[in-house]
């Protein structure tokens, strides 16, 4: 049996390796052929290149001479008499180093008459334009000619410059690329006739210049007619003893001239043989190696592959999948399951960096670890959980409607809230802004679901409340966009007004102060509310543009009473945290800058920064900073909402503020504890030299009892709500010095 086996195995090995050394041959032979052409291809490409070279060194020397021969015919037809022109025809010969320079016409008559003008017969018949244009020509064995009538104010005058040079200088343009001494350079015309050929030890006898001319001009008339005339060639042929040579043929531009060079092709396939033999080596060895190591490959590949799939679809903190593979995923089971029972929900952990803060990296994540533990110890085998960023997670729940799949993520988070508070978080409960989209509800690609849920996550501001994206959602997404859309050009028509609340003071008899608070009256929308558009502005960062706005509006404001000689009131002005968000104190400089612009007094806008907008540690350096620009540049800053968070103290430390607006909630509660901690509040404040106002005051008894406390400014309903500047022009003028 085990013989047998082996036996096969033997059958199975000699198959493959017969199969292998055919493949090799084939692939040998396939590649041979393909290198062949693809040598044979470069061997032209390089002929024809070092022709072109040659052909247009030629061309430029030639026509060099023929322009300084028309300049030197330029040059004469100005200078009428004969002894003149033979001095300059001298001159020039030696300074253009032409072999005879001179001057003729069809009477005969030369310049210098020294020259035999009898050799010039057969070439003056060969070459009638000479008496038109200007001419380069040749006289076999003998000299290239340069000619260029002279004329006068554009007139024929029957005179011609001729110059002559020797064949030597384009012998030696020709010789000095030998094609590594392999190869000769030829310049003909298409009749056959050679102009210039090799000389030195590259000469060729009589009688083989003879052969070798005959037949390029056979090949050349030849390949002409196939190729509608164009000269430029390149080709193999026997030639010279039976020798393939490979000829490479170029115009020069000049008549019918050809630059034509022979290289030995024969020469090149014995080394192309010689290398091909040992490329045939090469892939005879390459071939066995490699049938030895291809497993190894294999199997390093599949190590390779498993690897990747880890670290790309494998998330390594909660040893789950990643959002890649959660969407991969996703799409095999929809394909499967039934896409109307579906839906995708999205979480967010809440405040994630001040759980990494306060107990430390590897606490929060532990949190995350159980998190996400949690979500997938509650989902069933046809559903997913993986975790898309650094504390956002998403999943696929089967059910049916928006309520089924609600109560179950709740219970998930009820369950995780056991954990963090009994071991982790010291009775911390985490929260998620919750979203959730249904995928019957929506088509287009995972991510697009996904997408949905994280928007609707958005619209709620209430924690581990799960909001579905549904019409209501759309609806605002698109009321969002329109806002967006109206921004700039509502800013540019000044649909942003400044409405001003008053703030009175309580106990001392003076004019009274007033918080601007911004209106967006739109022509066609009317009147948008703040609670509409001021969130919206935050998100996206336009709240910066439209508190610089709201500053100079102001700003023109206190400028104009003061040059209607009206009382100037204290008007403070929000800034939102955004502009820390950058960790940059450049905005100061900027409400100072326009602060100046107006020339407001100091001591006249006081600037309101909220309580939250402190609370990042790593802002706080920019807070000192920028409260301080603040007070160099003339301004009083208010820490507005004191109370509504856990750091208040905290930023009475920290800050160097001048007021503090105690918050509504302070005095919804009409509690003795709440009375005592206001007094308490108040006195720290005074003892302090910091001013207090109290906002949202809407009922006289919680005004006589703030004045009882000591409390320095009030501002709500009870006295005003917010008016524009008119009016409350009209309402300072008559409650001014009213005291309570």
């Amino acid at each position: 049996m085990t013989s047998k086996s082996n036996k096969k195995w033997y059958v199975i090995v000699t198959a493959m390796l017969c199969i292998v050394v055919v493949a090799i041959c084939i692939s040998f032979l396939m590649n041979t052929t393909k290198l062949k052409k693809e040598l044979y291809q470069e061997a032209k490409n390089y002929a024809m290149h070092l022709n072109e070279q040659v052909a247009g060194n030629i061309s430029y020397r030639m026509h060099t001479d023929l322009h300084l021969i028309q300049e030197l015919s330029e040059t004469i037809s100005m200078i009428p008499k004969a002894e003149i022109c033979t001095r300059i025809l001298n001159h020039k010969k030696e300074a253009f180093e032409f072999d005879t320079i001179l001057v003729f016409n069809q009477d005969g008559v030369v310049f210098p008459s020294t020259y035999n003008l009898q050799l010039l017969e057969r070439w003056q018949e060969k070459y009638p334009k000479i008496w038109d244009e200007p001419t380069i020509s040749y006289i076999s064995n003998h000299e290239i000619l340069f000619s260029v009538p002279i004329k006068k104010e554009g007139e024929k005058t029957g005179y011609v410059v001729l110059a002559m040079k020797s064949y030597l200088e384009i012998q030696e343009l020709m010789a000095k690329v030998n094609y590594q001494q392999k190869g000769i350079n030829l310049l003909m015309d298409t009749e056959g006739n050679l102009i210039a050929g090799p000389v030195g030890k590259y000469a060729l006898t009589e009688e083989e210049m003879e052969d070798l001319r005959g037949k390029i001009i056979t090949a050349l008339v030849f390949r002409l007619k196939d190729n509608d005339g164009v000269m430029n060639q390149s080709f193999t042929m026997d030639l010279l003893q039976g020798e393939k040579v490979l000829i490479s043929a170029r115009a020069l531009g000049i008549n019918d001239w050809v630059q034509v060079s022979v290289t030995s092709w024969s020469l090149r396939e014995k080394e192309y043989s010689y290398h091909l033999l040992i490329y045939f080596w090469l892939v005879m060895l390459a071939g066995v190696v490699g049938t030895g190591i291809i497993a190894y490959i294999i199997s390093l590949h599949k190590q390779a592959r498993m690897k990747l799939e880890k670290i790309a679809y494998c998330d390594l903190l909660t040893g789950g999948i990643t959002n890649d593979a959660f969407q991969i995923q996703c799409l095999d089971y929809l394909r499967i399951e039934n896409w109307s029972s579906y839906g995708i929900i999205y979480l967010n952990l809440c405040d994630f960096k001040y759980i990494n803060e306060r107990w430390g990296i590897d606490s929060g994540n532990e949190v995350l670890r159980y998190i996400h533990n949690t979500f997938k110890e509650n989902i069933t085998d046809n559903e997913l959980v993986a975790r898309s960023e650094v504390d956002h997670f998403f999943l696929l729940l089967h059910g049916d409607t928006e309520e089924e799949l609600t109560k179950r993520v709740l219970d998930m988070i009820q369950k995780i809230n056991t954990f963090t508070s009994r071991y982790v978080l010291s009775d911390y409960q985490v929260e998620f802004t919750v979203g959730g989209c249904m995928v019957e509800q929506h088509g287009g690609g995972l991510q697009a679901l996904q997408d949905c849920a994280r928007r609707a996550a958005q619209f709620h501001e209430e924690k581990n409340v799960c909001v579905f994206y549904n019409a209501h959602v759309i609806k605002k997404i698109e009321r969002e966009n329109k806002l967006n859309a109206l921004f700039e050009e509502s800013l540019k028509n000044h649909d942003f007004e400044v409405y001003l609340q008053p703030k009175v003071y309580l106990q001392h008899d003076q004019p009274c102060a007033a918080e601007a608070l911004v209106r967006w009256i739109h022509p066609e929308e009317g009147v948008i509310f703040p609670s509409d558009f001021i969130p919206l502005f935050e998100q996206n960062g336009k709240i910066c543009k439209l508190d610089f706005y709201m500053f100079e509006e102001v700003c023109r404001i206190i400028d104009r009473w003061s040059k209607e000689n009206r009382p100037l009131s204290e008007i403070s002005v929000n800034i939102s945290r955004e502009h820390l968000k950058g960790m940059d104190v450049s905005f100061a400089h900027t409400y100072c800058a326009i602060k100046e612009k107006y020339h407001i007094p100091d001591g006249i806008i006081q600037l309101e920064l909220t309580e939250t907008s402190m609370f990042c540690v790593q802002q706080l350096p920019y807070v000192t900073e920028a409260i301080s620009i603040f007070h160099k540049g003339g301004f009083s800053c208010a820490l507005d909402d004191f109370g509504f968070g856990y750091s208040s103290l905290s930023a009475l430390n920290e800050f160097n503020i001048d007021t503090i607006k105690l918050d509504r909630s302070f005095f919804v509660s009409k509690s003795k504890k709440s009375r005592i901690i206001v007094a308490n509040i108040i006195q720290l404040a005074h003892d302090m030299d910091i001013q207090i106002v109290a906002e949202g005051i809407e009922e006289e008894e919680q005004v006589d009892a703030l004045c009882e406390l000591g409390c320095d400014l009030i501002q709500g309903y009870y006295y005003s709500k917010p008016i524009p500047v008119a009016e409350f022009e009209v309402w300072q003028d008559h409650v001014q010095g009213i005291e309570k």
